[in-house]
């Protein structure tokens, strides 16, 4: 069996491997920003309910006058005590209220009322703040900036706020007295390091899930595939080069047998095996037949011969094909190798076939080619021509032409400026061509293809000159 370069159950789990990766990398990004969204959309929610929970425990006139006095009224304890015992019930990183003052470097911040847990008040009591208490730098210039900015405004406010002791997200709403003047800012923090642990946690789990259910899809795919694709191909393509390897030395068409794979699969693949069997049967039936009916030997003679010419013929020009010039390459290498070689190869490549179709279609540039073919065997009328490409003819030259090579080649190429400057005739008559013709070189050329090469370096030597002579 043939050791393939891509086997269809790497090639397949390869790309089932990279699709896997692409959608764990998307929906990872896309995972990650939805619940970034939808966390911080829940701890503003959160964050708002507490405000609005603790600003309806809040007397807005005698906590202003507090602020104008710096005294600590009834109110002001009772809410002081609220406040504390908030923080140790429920889980809330900071919640204080304060006062901007400036927006210099340091001391531009007066606490106003910060709660405390218990924890904090019997263990660091140094760090407890109290009514008109004025950190020195525990905010930046630009974040007391935007706490005057909200005290300014009448709405909530969220934002990231950095601090001496952190990072947190932050909610801002401005109090103000009866008669609406701002004195002062309720806040309540969160942490962005628990938000992001938050969103990581879950963006990780789901990043798990898709992966997980990945291999299982791919596991999957691979056994289903497995019985009913690759193993049953493969089945039929052992069953096929069997059945080849063992036809090379058989004479009798009967002793033509192929051995059908099992294969049930109930789709396209156990629909191929059946195909190839009943083609098998029927490739015998028909060798048979061609044996048995004596009478239509001459017949069938004419068939082959009608199939090696449609073999060896372009079906364009009718010159013959690329297939046909390999043949006639085989021939010539025999002649080099028994030192009896005498040829010389032209190259003839059709200028503007390109131009021809995309302005005027492809039915003018086959005319253009078939135009251009006629000139090319009306002159070499002793010599086999190719076409070996699109725009591509070769002529092989022997015997006469070969002596004659110079002269045919003065001939051609005038005949093709004659018909490419008659100003009258369509664009798709006006055939142009290049050329270059090599002749074999005992002693130097080791076989057809150097040639030829000669050849088509000078044809392409000849396009250059033409290209430059026209610019």
């Amino acid at each position: 069996m043939a050791k393939y370069n891509k086997p269809l159950n790497r090639s397949i789990t390869v790309v089932c491997a990279i699709f896997i990766v692409l959608l764990s990398i998307v929906l990872s990004l896309v995972t990650f920003r939805i619940y970034t969204t939808a966390m911080y959309g829940k701890f503003q929610s959160d964050m708002t309910n507490v405000i609005t929970y603790v600003q309806s425990h809040i007397d807005n006139d005698d906590l202003a006058e507090c602020v104008e006095t710096l005294t600590e009224s009834k109110k002001y304890k009772k809410l002081q005590t609220f406040m504390d015992d908030f923080v140790d019930h429920y889980d809330v990183h900071y919640l204080y209220i304060l006062k901007p003052l400036n927006a210099n470097p340091t001391y531009n911040m007066m606490s106003v009322c910060s709660a405390s847990t218990t924890y904090e008040k019997e263990n660091e009591p140094e760090m407890v703040l109290h009514l008109g208490d004025t950190p020195e730098d525990a905010y930046s210039s630009e974040t007391a900036q935007e706490f005057i900015d909200i005290l300014n405004g009448k709405e909530l406010v969220f934002f990231v706020e950095k601090t001496e002791w952190g990072t947190d997200y932050t909610a801002a709403q401005p109090l103000m007295t009866s008669e609406g003047e701002p004195y002062a800012i309720l806040c309540v923090d969160e942490s962005i390091d628990d938000i992001q642990s938050t969103i990581y946690v879950n963006t990780a789990v789901n990043i798990a899930l898709i992966i997980v259910l990945g291999v299982l899809f791919i596991l999957l795919l691979l056994i289903w595939m497995r019985a009913n694709v690759t193993l049953p191909i493969k089945r039929l393509e052992q069953s096929v080069v069997a059945y080849a390897m063992s036809s090379h030395d058989k004479q009798a068409p009967d002793e033509l047998i192929f051995h059908a794979p099992e294969i049930h699969t109930d789709n396209e693949v156990e629909s191929l095996s059946q195909a190839v069997t009943k083609m098998s049967f029927d490739m015998r039936d028909y060798v048979n037949n061609m044996i048995e009916a004596d009478d239509k030997v001459e017949v069938m003679q004419h068939h082959v011969d009608r199939m090696n010419t449609i073999a060896y013929q372009d079906a364009l020009t009718h010159v013959k094909n690329k297939a046909a010039y390999d043949k006639m390459v085989e021939s010539l290498e025999w002649d080099i190798l028994n030192q009896g070689a005498e040829f010389a190869i032209v190259m003839i490549d059709l200028n503007f076939l390109k131009r021809i179709n995309d302005r005027y279609g492809h039915d003018r540039g086959n005319e253009y080619i078939i135009g251009g073919c006629n000139i090319i065997c009306e002159v070499y009328d002793h010599s086999p021509v190719y076409r070996v490409g699109g725009d591509e003819f070769v002529v092989v030259l022997r015997g006469r032409d070969y002596r004659n090579r110079e002269e045919l080649l003065e001939i051609v190429q005038r005949e093709f400026r004659t018909v490419a400057s008659n100003s009258d005739a369509d664009p798709w008559n006006r055939y142009s061509a290049a050329f270059g013709m090599a002749v074999f070189l005992p002693g130097e050329d080791e076989n057809v293809d150097m040639v030829f090469k000669r050849a088509d370096d000078k044809m392409y030597a000849n396009k250059t000159a033409m290209k430059a002579k026209r610019e």
